[in-house]
């Protein structure tokens, strides 16, 4: 596959979706399905450092996630932890940045309590910027980023839509240029709303489990081919 390395996106986000249903397909538990999942994130950040992504940013469990079964969400938590126990520090290390982007108080304190952990020994990074959303909600995301500027509207401009992006965007990170969702659904599913006003959408049917460096690198040559506007002729 040849594509122009100089416009590899700055900034790629990716829904993974489709563990469950690759467990499913493949006869096993549905455990199995988020342990590949799990494994296949820490394949793609291999390759977003090695193909020189800035910001790669993994929606890894929505806020409407914790109405699953009790039994899968306590799976999903305990494959974060292992992903955190055993990756981590290994990125760290590479000069990766971590930042855990999402609703955190619902998340177990020992849990949560480790990923500040790992967002101060990154703090310093520059390799690439992994934002990991969990327990994440744009809706909400943009609800809070509104109520604060409200509070704040006696000493800012509440007309600057620039002081918005400032509320919404604490760690100022780009907008995606790519946004990717796996498993053949073609839905946003609460994930980026404001972010995502000009980012070119990608679709891939293969499951998360299974997605990998070719597909990522197919998913980015198609980006190369589009010409990006923002409104303009």
């Amino acid at each position: 596959m040849s594509f122009d390395i100089q416009k590899i996106p700055r900034h790629v986000a990716i829904i993974m979706d489709g563990n469950s249903r690759w467990a499913k397909g493949m006869g096993l538990p549905q455990w199995k399905g988020h342990e590949s999942g799990m494994q296949a994130a820490k394949n793609i950040v291999d390759v977003a450092i090695h193909h020189k992504i800035q910001y790669l940013t993994l929606y890894a469990f929505s806020i409407e996630n914790w109405n699953r079964e009790k039994s899968e969400v306590d799976v999903i938590m305990s494959f974060m932890r292992q992903y955190m126990s055993e990756y981590a520090k290994d990125f760290i290390e590479r000069g990766v940045k971590i930042i855990f982007n999402g609703d955190l108080s619902l998340i177990d304190s020992g849990l949560s309590s480790g990923m500040r952990d790992i967002e101060r020994s990154s703090e310093y990074n520059k390799v690439l910027t992994l934002i990991i959303a969990v327990s994440y909600s744009a809706r909400n995301e943009i609800r809070e980023a509104a109520m604060n500027m409200v509070k704040d509207s006696h000493k800012i401009d509440t007309n600057n839509r620039m002081i918005f992006d400032e509320y919404i965007n604490k760690h100022n990170i780009p907008d995606p240029d790519l946004l990717i969702r796996t498993g053949g659904e073609y839905r946003l599913s609460n994930f980026m709303l404001w972010q995502i006003a000009y980012t070119e959408l990608y679709f891939s049917k293969k499951l998360w489990p299974s997605f990998g460096e070719q597909d990522l690198l197919e998913a980015i040559e198609d980006f190369n081919l589009r010409e990006r506007r923002y409104g303009r002729r």
